[in-house]
């Protein structure tokens, strides 16, 4: 079995190779980072291995899942069914308006309604702003979760997945994958993945995984 010593020089290179070959992910170097620095500290010794599936289980569970161990598959998803997670959202529907805005004539604006659990508690609400991402971040601070977006990218997955992350067995080449940093009042900020075969509803993922590790 393959290790790799978690402070040895090529650490960022191999874990960006590893979470590539066994996700089909290509991070952004900053989460890359992140996700450094959030390696236990009884694996920060020179003599301490790390095996690629356990760094596929913490990043999974860190940033797309926290259901994810190893040898499991992913079922946190925005648009899942409300269950135990700390954060979800679901029945979501997008709609966009245009509005009168002074001096502009009419500005176009979405509103996004949907079922929202935190924590065992439901809503029912609706958030408006630019954007459905704007929409999401209006909707989470009406009931008290206000987050500012620091980070959002978006790309397509080009490598097919070893381990997947879906709950279908479909292929995850050619989905969208989006990377969102996000923050809280207290400037805590965290990184949160999304995967979908729509743009929108992978970022909205993202977010809601990002959202969940700062509230």
């Amino acid at each position: 079995m393959q290790v790799l010593k978690a402070c040895s020089s090529g650490t960022n290179r191999h874990i960006r190779w590893i979470i590539k070959q066994e996700l089909g992910l290509d991070p952004p170097q900053a989460l890359i980072n992140d996700f450094l620095n959030k390696l236990p500290e009884e694996e920060h010794g020179m003599e301490t291995v790390v095996s690629p599936s356990k760094i596929i289980s913490l990043f999974c569970k860190l940033y797309i899942s926290p259901k994810v161990s190893d040898g499991e598959k992913s079922t946190d998803k925005a648009s899942s069914k409300p269950n135990s997670q700390k954060l979800a959202l679901s029945d979501y529907q997008i709609a966009d308006h245009e509005n009168p805005s002074p001096g502009d004539g009419r500005k176009q604006i979405s509103a996004l309604t949907g079922h929202l659990e935190v924590q065992g508690q439901n809503f029912w609400t609706q958030g408006i702003g630019d954007g459905p991402m704007g929409c999401l971040i209006e909707l989470l601070c009406s009931i008290g979760l206000v987050i500012q977006l620091l980070e959002h990218q978006v790309a397509v997955m080009e490598y097919e997945s070893r381990n997947q992350l879906e709950e279908d067995t479909s292929s995850s080449e050619g989905k969208m994958v989006a990377y969102v940093k996000c923050c809280d009042i207290s400037s805590y900020t965290a990184w949160g993945i999304g995967i979908d075969e729509n743009q929108v509803d992978a970022s909205l993922k993202a977010l809601i995984r990002a959202v969940a590790s700062v509230s």
